[in-house]
Order: structure tokens, then C-alpha cells, then sequence
């Protein structure tokens, strides 16, 4: 399918570059705001190479995973978040919101992300208050409009990720994505993926699966950031 990128040099949220590099950085040291670049318009960089799948080692800070994977570097319930503290930009509010919410696991970066793109999956009609089923497009990263995602261990720095995960099911409410975005996410799950850089399609590895019962997200843009 047609790739979707932000136009410009700058990439959506990685690699880190451009006007928000530093606003990137200090997110990302007391909060957390990270992703690798999905799909959006023309143009624009790919997004950053996916590590090896099975190169993770399991980090000794974060409960064990019950499936035993050692690889697994996030445990397979992450219960009742309540509200995630987290930071909101907007690079286009007519085509593009991105929220990234810090979980407090251990002294790593562990994000919660949600990536929001008119014209496709739940929004090909534009952004609107509801409630979504994360379901159908919204299960690959390539044509999801509303992309869920976990992140574990991000390097915002080095533009590095060293595990990520996919929804695979669940729903999202949004009760506002105007000006702030607000709402929460019901029985989610995740799959660890792999994302290719090119074509953004992302391949479920079903090895380490993730869930969240409940999450709660309330923040605004940056001052223009949209």
C-alpha cells in the first residue's frame, strides 16, 4: 500500500532530529515520548531498524513473564494502570496525534503509545470522539489508524527500541481529541512484533503477550506542537 509519512525531513517521532529534538529528549528524561516512524503522506525517513527478534535479554527490575520467556522483557499483565502520566504531540492535529505514557516499571523508559492517522482504520473519516474496537486494520502497523503500542526499554538518544508490542485487541475511548486528547483503553492486548522499516508492515512473533485491564490518558499538545 501507499506509504504513509509525515512530509520533511523529520520523521515522526524517530529518528530523533529536527525542531522537536529537544523537546524529544527532555520528555523522554521525565516522562517518556518515543516511537519509530509509521507510515503518513510523502516523503519523510524511514523507520528505525528493528533489532533481531530474540536478541532482548529479560531485564531482572520487571516481573517475570508467566509464559517463561526470558526474552519477554515486559510481564504478560500489566493490570490496572490507572492514569498514565504521559505527553501529547501533534505534529499535523488535522492528520497526525501521538501520545506516549510512561510506565513506571523499573528505571527503564517503558511507553504506552498511542499513534492517531486520518484516512485510515478507525479514522479514515477523520478524528472523532468513541469508542473503537481495536480490531481488522488497527492489527498491523502499516494500516492501523488508531495504533496502539508498548514499547520497552527506549533509548530516545540512540533512537533505539529494544522490544515492542501490537495491540491485538480491546477498545479505546476517547472522550476528547481536540485541542487535549483524553480517554482510556478496556482489555487490551498485545503481541510482541517486528516492524519492517520500509513497508511498516509489522509480523506478530507470539511470544511474548501483553495485557492491559484498564488506562486512562488526559494530556494537551506542547505549546505548537498543533
Amino acid at each position: 500500500m501507499q506509504g504513509k509519512r509525515l512530509t520533511g525531513s523529520t520523521s515522526r517521532w524517530w529518528p530523533l532530529g529536527g525542531a522537536f529534538l529537544p523537546l524529544l529528549v527532555t520528555l523522554a528524561l521525565v516522562g517518556g515520548c518515543a516511537s519509530e516512524t509509521h507510515p503518513v503522506a510523502d516523503g519523510g525517513a524511514p523507520a528505525e531498524d528493528e533489532p533481531a527478534p530474540g536478541a532482548e535479554t529479560a531485564d531482572a527490575a520487571v516481573a517475570p513473564h508467566a509464559g517463561g520467556n526470558a526474552s519477554c522483557l515486559l510481564p504478560d499483565s500489566l493490570g490496572a494502570l490507572g492514569m498514565v502520566p504521559g505527553f501529547v504531540i501533534m505534529y499535523d492535529p488535522v492528520r497526525i496525534i501521538g501520545w506516549d505514557g510512561r510506565l513506571a516499571l523499573n528505571d527503564r523508559l517503558n511507553l504506552l503509545s498511542l499513534e492517531l492517522f486520518t484516512g485510515y482504520g478507525a479514522f479514515a473519516s477523520g478524528f472523532a470522539p468513541g469508542t473503537y474496537t481495536l480490531a481488522g486494520e488497527e492489527l498491523n502497523y502499516a494500516t492501523c489508524g488508531l495504533c496502539v503500542l508498548l514499547r520497552a526499554d527506549v533509548d530516545p538518544q540512540a533512537g533505539s527500541v529494544r522490544q515492542r508490542w501490537l495491540a491485538t485487541g480491546g477498545t479505546v475511548t476517547f472522550t476528547s481529541v481536540t485541542g487535549r486528547l483524553t480517554g482510556r483503553l478496556e482489555n487490551v492486548t498485545f503481541t510482541d512484533v517486528t516492524i519492517n522499516p520500509t513497508t511498516h508492515e509489522s509480523t506478530p512473533l507470539d511470544t511474548c503477550p501483553v495485557e492491559i485491564t484498564s488506562a486512562s490518558f488526559d494530556a494537551v499538545p506542547p505549546s505548537g506542537g498543533g
